[in-house]
């Protein structure tokens, strides 16, 4: 027990310290002694025991929770370095660009995309998983793999960025808040546009239908996107629809050529 407490010490203070190479060493050999304890007994090991209020029990036969915290923040830090390798560099201002791809490039555009969705499978719930969905469908941008840019744009809006979420974000993490409702219209703007280049008419007007109903968003942005769907909906001969949108533009000030 003295032993597990020791061991538990050493990860923390390595975690606390940053040094997350460390942390990861420490993390890997203890989840090799606790999952060889745990299948010795048959007992799965996939958890910290439930210890109640006991902040000292310990279960040696199942993965700490510290441990499985490391190995989630692993999982992000590994999609961002190869994303760098990918990349260049790092994006840290709307000015930033990435080298221009290469073969080499691609491969690793490739794989950053896929670490990204690993770790966002293992760990939704991070604080890194919303950047992490818009840096996949990013990654798969860079090598011209629509479908699963689409994806991950789509996962973006249906679990990070929800109306329940954003006005809770709003109220308590200002900060966070601006950065999420940036990647959301970032995720719609990425979608619509892919759809519209594949001549999938229908779905982007769909997601442009989306837009214009979006009261958060700004009044311009919201009669731009019900423009391009009216017009589209009526390319594909969708009256109904077409109204609709045009209903949305005239309640949105719309200029007098826009009411003609």
């Amino acid at each position: 027990e003295y032993g597990q407490k020791a061991w538990t010490k050493l990860i923390t203070m390595a975690a606390k310290s940053n040094d997350t190479q460390r942390a990861r060493e420490l993390a890997e050999a203890d989840k090799a002694h606790s999952c060889a304890v745990g299948g010795a007994t048959g007992k799965a090991c996939t958890k910290k025991a439930e210890c109640g209020t006991d902040e000292d029990c310990v279960d040696n036969h199942c993965r700490n929770t510290l441990t499985v915290d490391i190995f989630a923040a692993a999982g992000y830090q590994d999609a961002d370095k190869k994303f760098i390798e990918a990349c260049g560099r790092d994006l840290k201002t709307d000015s930033d660009r990435c080298d221009p791809i290469t073969p080499d490039r691609a491969k690793k555009w490739q794989e950053a995309g896929t670490l990204y969705e690993s770790a966002l499978n293992n760990a939704p719930s991070r604080r890194e998983a919303p950047r992490g969905a818009m840096r996949a469908a990013y990654c798969f941008k860079q090598v011209g793999d629509s479908n699963r840019a689409i994806k991950n744009y789509e996962r973006f809006i249906s679990e990070y960025g929800k109306e329940d979420i954003l006005s809770k974000l709003q109220k308590e993490d200002p900060k966070q808040y601006h950065e999420r409702f940036t990647f959301l219209q970032q995720a719609y703007d990425e979608e619509g546009t892919t759809y519209y280049a594949f001549f999938s008419y229908p779905q982007a007007a769909a997601i442009y239908e989306k837009v214009a109903n979006i009261t958060r968003f700004e009044t311009p942005k919201r009669k731009d996107a019900a423009k391009n769907a009216m017009l589209l909906e009526n390319s594909i001969g969708r009256r109904d629809q077409m109204l609709a949108m045009y209903r949305i533009v005239t309640s949105l000030g719309p200029s007098a050529d826009e009411k003609a």
